[in-house]
């Protein structure tokens, strides 16, 4: 199988969290097959490309997804994830025993019925929690995203998204915590 990124960063690095470790292929959904990983506080789903017909569902050290993101040409990314991962032209093989334990479904979580949807520019947001964290004192532990709606509840797509710092200092609502604007794309 082939992705495009690697998503081993988003795995947990606890290690009594042994099911959420290493990235793992999902192949029950033969039309779409997907990579993912959690942490359990986020989770990303990547399409996987170029199943080989003896490869198997399951967890992929995170080794081998190093490794095939260091290969040149037509293997990177590409990890042949049978039973063990091996990284094609390279001779490069991973375990995979051992690994293999209950993991959490993703499909479980993933939201079925949004009733709004927002674009937001990844990069500004990232720049605007940088300031946020540098003006957070006490350390800022995540930020809250205000999205303005209408007399009737809608949700407007094309007003700024107010984004506050998180902190146990200064609580979203108590008027000293740092703040920012965002416009969410498209917005004119």
């Amino acid at each position: 199988m082939k992705i495009k990124a690697n998503p081993s960063s988003l795995c947990s690095k606890d290690a009594t969290r042994y099911a959420v470790q290493w990235p793992i292929l999902d192949l029950s959904d033969a039309a779409k097959p997907v990579v993912y990983a959690t942490d359990g506080k986020v989770l990303v789903v990547l399409p996987a490309s170029d199943v080989m017909p003896d490869e198997t569902s399951g967890p992929i050290p995170k080794e081998a997804l190093r490794d095939a993101f260091k290969a040149k040409g037509v293997n990177k990314g590409r990890v042949e994830a049978n039973g063990k991962a091996v990284i094609p032209g390279t001779g490069a093989t991973y375990v995979r025993d051992g690994l293999e334990s209950s993991r959490p479904d993703w499909r479980q979580v993933t939201p079925k019925d949004n009733t709004f949807t927002i674009c937001i520019d990844a990069e500004l947001l990232a720049s605007l929690q940088k300031v946020l964290v540098a003006a957070s004192f006490g350390g800022m532990v995540g930020v809250q995203l205000s999205i303005a709606t209408d007399p009737d509840g809608k949700v407007d797509d094309s007003c700024p998204i107010l984004v506050r710092a998180l902190s146990p200092a200064a609580g979203p609502t108590d008027g000293t915590a740092p703040f920012g604007i965002i416009m969410p794309i498209g917005a004119n």
